[in-house]
């Protein structure tokens, strides 16, 4: 499990996301989502917190869809965010749950 998750980490240093039109979003409980990022700056959670809570459900609705977690789908079929952890705490501050993932490598056969 460790080298798993080592190897999701440098992935996340390396993997490059191309977000277009077609690709398929899932919407997901941030509370599901897996963080490879040991820490966040509460600083940055906050201003992007209050950013949330300033805009609208339908705004944050579309900003959501533009910006979606990268996320790799692990054994259990658990998915590893490895970007945007700031955004994810954010949003669980300000008592919005649900994101959307992008899964941009499927591991869950590995185990």
């Amino acid at each position: 499990m460790r080298r798993l998750i080592l190897t999701i980490i440098l992935t996340s240093l390396f993997c490059v996301q191309a977000h277009s039109q077609e690709e398929e979003l899932l919407l997901e409980n941030v509370l599901n989502l897996k963080p490879t990022q040991a820490v966040v700056g509460m600083k940055s959670v906050k201003v992007k917190t209050r950013m949330f809570e300033g805009t609208s459900r339908s705004d944050r609705h579309l900003y959501l869809q533009e910006n979606p977690v990268p996320v790799i789908k692990g054994p259990n079929q658990e998915l590893y965010m490895i970007d945007h952890h700031h955004m994810s705490r954010s949003l669980y501050d300000s008592d919005h749950r649900k994101l959307y993932v992008e899964v941009v490598r499927d591991w869950s056969g590995m185990s």
